[in-house]
């Protein structure tokens, strides 16, 4: 036992020392190269040593358990890039709005503005974006159809005006961006503090025509003898005149009359319903001897007027029925 214990740990034999040599080549040139180390040795460092390459350059990261691949993506994956739908380009970026066309004046000219807002309103929002760029003058805010949307703003001097333009030149006021652009013509309230004001010039009235009678020449001819217009037209009924009844012009709306005051909205959707395009009965609260009957096309209606009218709707009443007037 002393012999064995002193013998301990053993010894390997000498031929498990030896490196083992590398394998010779197959193709009969030189031996091959040991493979390079994964663990201890050189080469790329292990991944089981804590090594290899940072997260995000090998493959993607697993999804956690229970992810739904057609949901969203988890937090911890990288969202996907969004993509417009195939034949669907993407949506343009908003066009720039115009640079200044006129050379730098007083009066800043501010179009593109909302016409749904009441001129008061819109010059104190004016008067709130552009006083801070200096002494306003004055505000005129267009009033007509044609030129809604449209005002100019007078600025004590030029500097302030080029300022307001290039500040605020696309500054959405009430949902649409503004249009800034200098006056061509210079404003009235400057002209006046220069002495450059001239009032303008109003536009002579056309003389209206004369009549025949101040002409001397008796009504209803003209210079080659011919009758006029008003000579050829028909003579216009007096007052007591009896005028003929207009026709009576088919439409989807019938006019009930010398209807009894009891008559409820009841009784006559019993009558009427009767009949194929049937919508509703309107009664006037003032009026119970008058109501409004509707169908859906004019020959529905003209149907229901060709049958109901003269119906005996009471012992004493019998209701007309007549194409409304509209």
């Amino acid at each position: 036992f002393r012999t064995f214990f002193m013998s301990w740990p053993p010894q390997p034999p000498p031929s498990l020392l030896q490196p083992v040599p590398p394998p010779a080549n197959m193709m009969g040139g030189p031996p091959m190269p040991p493979p390079p180390s994964t663990t201890m040795g050189g080469g790329p460092p292990s991944t089981a040593m804590g090594g290899g390459p940072p997260p995000g350059m090998g493959r993607p990261p697993m999804p956690p358990p229970g992810w739904d691949p057609h949901g969203p993506p988890p937090p911890s994956m990288p969202a996907p890039l969004s993509m417009p739908p195939p034949g669907h380009p993407p949506a343009a970026a908003p066009a720039p709005p115009p640079a200044p066309k006129n050379p730098p004046a007083h009066t800043v000219y501010v179009h593109n503005l909302n016409e749904k807002v009441k001129e008061a309103a819109l010059k104190k929002n004016l008067t709130a974006i552009f006083d801070q760029f200096g002494k306003i003058v004055q505000i005129t805010a267009m009033k007509s159809l044609k030129r809604r949307g449209q005002a100019f703003v007078v600025f004590d001097s030029v500097d302030s005006a080029v300022k307001a333009v290039q500040s605020m030149q696309g500054f959405e006021l009430s949902g649409k961006p503004m249009h800034l652009d200098f006056a061509k013509a210079k404003s009235d309230a400057i002209a006046k503090q220069d002495g450059t004001f001239k009032p303008r010039e109003k536009a002579p009235k056309q003389p209206r025509k004369r009549k025949a009678k101040e002409d001397g020449e008796p009504p209803g001819k003209r210079d080659d003898g011919a009758p006029s217009a008003a000579a050829r037209a028909p003579p216009r009924p007096g007052p007591g005149a009896r005028q003929a009844p207009e026709a009576d012009v088919p439409n989807n709306i019938l006019f009930l009359t010398n209807l009894p005051e009891n008559t409820t909205q009841m009784m006559l959707q019993v009558l009427f319903n009767q009949y194929p395009g049937f919508r509703e009965v309107r009664q006037v609260p003032s009026r119970p001897d008058i109501a409004f009957v509707e169908y859906e096309a004019d020959y529905q209606a003209a149907i229901a007027k060709e049958a109901l009218n003269g119906f005996s709707i009471s012992p004493t009443h019998n209701m007309r029925v007549a194409f409304a007037k509209k």
